[in-house]
């Protein structure tokens, strides 16, 4: 078979299909409304429930505009069948066709879902098929006036009627054929519990085929229907919309079927009062089942929304590299994302329901239970910052608790976050040293320096002892550095201050203030002469040459020492360092690569 064949199979396939489906629409429709004629409620033509617009808009919505010609042609025949002009069925029939299509055209452009899974959906539904059944039933009477079958006092109440009955029937056999699917009837009849909800139908049909058959005892009347209302309350939260609607719309056809028989509690007298009585049993039903059906729809889209927040909390808390976690007022795990398994070696759901301390022993505990019970004291967030091992890697982490505060005031239990700032800690030591040091020789540089001499100037005054600022310039540095070059100068200012810092004390501070200025401070000096020592130390071995890439080279320095006696009271740190400042220029005065002393003042020449 070539393409051309397959194709035009393929469109006669389509075509005995849409065929078919016209076919369908037209019985159904004349079915619906054969059943819904045989209890008229105003003259012939008016009936309180009018399932064929249910239909209409079943078809429309499932196969498009197209199913319009069956569903004229079928009110057509019922009109006519019933007795008045053609001119009046056709008239009626097409309003019949155009008030259901309205109601499908609102449907389509407010985003109707079919699958009528949300409470906005039967809402939007109830809404269109309102406004739709406007048409139908100003149209129909407007006819029936025409014809003179309807009298002009009956005029409102035959319209009341029309397009209560239209709505009614649009509920009953509409939500179902709406919502029926394959997906749909798999989910609400497929498995074991499927078998359950068609049980559940059965037993909404057998209520109402008893009630309304001749063997049905006046005594049993009231439990029969009262049961339906049960079990399709049942059904709609159990099962949802299609399964609710279906037990409608059985008890309904049931019910009509026996009244309509002159059986049944609806069946009295005064026929128009049974019908109005069977009319509002019938509305009960079906708007309560839409009520149910939309609550339980509301529960579903909540726990839907709910189970999508819960699945994304856990993506996102899963994947950042921190510990997360909730636990109750008791430190018993409620929630723990997967990190405490990447870390610990635990499976997350092993945690859960164990408190914190039988998790990780008494000691990881110890150090939290106080900022965790603060938390749930004061309602406060509290933070802790403790070095751990964990896994047998050393990490430094910072573990902050959030109470979780409710609205009279309670706190129910804690949000944890605990996060390994090692890596953070280690770059702020970085730049802190990068702040505070000299990159070139390692020394402190001014912004330490100005910290450590103000914490020397302190300690001097409160114990009283004497203390020494050495301030010392490396003799033409310049000269190196125009001679040399850059790089040899660098290496001086390297081995210059290694020099210097082997010169003193691990306690002294040596600093490099900028340039080939270095600064040397010495504390803790239990006589004056210990500086001077400290100079004739330093000028010592500047005497060995340094070796540079281009050979040895001599280097020399001037030094001045700036004496601060114990309890002077001149003990500023701009004092000191403008007495040092004065001593360096006495030894480069004196010719420099010696050291001068002053104190407060005085001039002391050493060399």
């Amino acid at each position: 078979m070539n393409n051309q064949d397959r194709l035009a199979q393929r469109a006669l396939t389509e075509s005995a299909i849409v065929t078919l489906q016209l076919l369908g629409v037209a019985i159904a429709y004349y079915l619906a409304a054969r059943l819904g004629l045989l209890i008229p409620y105003v003259g012939t033509h008016v009936s309180l429930v009018w399932l064929p617009t249910g239909i209409a808009i079943a078809a429309y919505l499932r196969w498009g505009g197209l199913m319009s010609a069956s569903v004229f042609a079928a009110a057509f025949a019922v009109n006519v069948q019933i007795g008045g002009p053609v001119w009046m069925g056709l008239g009626i029939a097409v309003g019949n066709t155009l008030g259901p299509g309205l109601a499908v055209l609102m449907l389509r452009r407010s985003g109707f879902d079919p699958a009528l899974t949300r409470r906005r959906d039967l809402g939007v539904y109830l809404v269109a098929v309102m406004a739709g059944m406007i048409v139908t039933a100003s149209n129909g009477t407007l006819w029936l006036r025409l014809a003179e079958l309807l009298p002009a006092s009956m005029w409102g109440s035959a319209w009341m009627t029309w397009w209560v009955g239209d709505a009614v029937g649009a509920l009953l056999g509409g939500i179902p054929l709406v919502a029926m699917s394959s997906s749909t009837v798999r989910a609400t009849f497929g498995g074991r519990r499927g078998l359950g909800n068609a049980a559940l139908l059965g037993v909404v049909l057998g209520c109402g085929v008893w009630s309304f058959s001749p063997w049905s005892s006046p005594a049993l009347l009231f439990p029969l229907l009262s049961v339906p209302l049960f079990v399709t309350a049942v059904l709609a939260l159990r099962a949802g919309v299609l399964a609710a609607s279906l037990s409608v719309l059985l008890l309904s056809g049931a019910m009509a079927w026996g009244t309509a028989q002159g059986i049944g509690p609806f069946a009295g007298h005064d026929a128009h009062a049974g019908l109005l009585a069977l009319w509002s049993y019938i509305t009960a039903q079906a708007c309560t089942s839409v009520l149910i059906c939309g609550l339980a729809a509301e529960r579903k889209d909540a726990q839907a929304r709910l189970a999508i927040s819960e699945q994304r909390l856990r993506l996102i808390t899963n994947n950042v590299p921190a510990l997360i976690a909730y636990l109750d007022r008791e430190h018993r795990f409620v929630f723990a994302n997967e990190t405490y398994a990447d870390w610990f070696g635990i499976r997350t759901d092993s945690l859960l329901g164990k408190t914190f301390g039988d998790c990780f022993g008494a000691a990881f505990y110890a150090a939290r239970q106080p900022h965790m019970d603060a938390a749930l004291r004061t309602g406060h967030r509290q933070t802790l910052e403790v070095v751990s091992d964990l896994g047998g890697r050393q990490r430094q982490l910072r573990s902050t608790y959030v109470p979780d505060l409710r609205s009279d005031g309670s706190v129910a239990g804690l949000y944890m976050l605990s996060m390994d700032i090692s890596e953070l800690k280690a770059v702020e030591a970085q730049l802190t040293r990068l702040a505070r040091f000299d990159h070139l020789t390692g020394l402190a540089n001014r912004m330490q320096f100005d910290d450590r001499l103000q914490e020397a100037l302190a300690r001097s005054r409160r114990t009283e002892l004497a203390m020494a600022l050495l301030y010392i310039d490396i003799d033409h540095f310049k000269t190196i550095n125009d001679t040399q070059g850059h790089a040899a100068g660098d290496a001086v200012l390297t081995e210059f201050a290694r020099r210097l810092k082997a010169s003193v004390r691990a306690t002294d501070t040596v600093a490099r203030l900028g340039g080939d200025e270095f600064v040397v401070v010495i504390e803790q000096l239990h006589h004056d002469d210990e500086a001077t020592l400290v100079a004739r130390k330093i000028a010592a071995l500047m005497q060995t040459p340094i070796a540079l890439a281009n050979g040895a080279m001599a280097v020399t320095a001037s030094i001045g020492v700036g004496l601060l006696n114990g309890g002077a009271q001149a003990s500023t740190a701009g004092e000191i360092m403008a007495t040092a400042d004065r001593a360096l220029y006495d030894a480069k005065h004196a010719g420099r690569n010696t050291y001068r002393v002053r104190v407060c003042g005085e001039l002391r020449d050493e060399s």
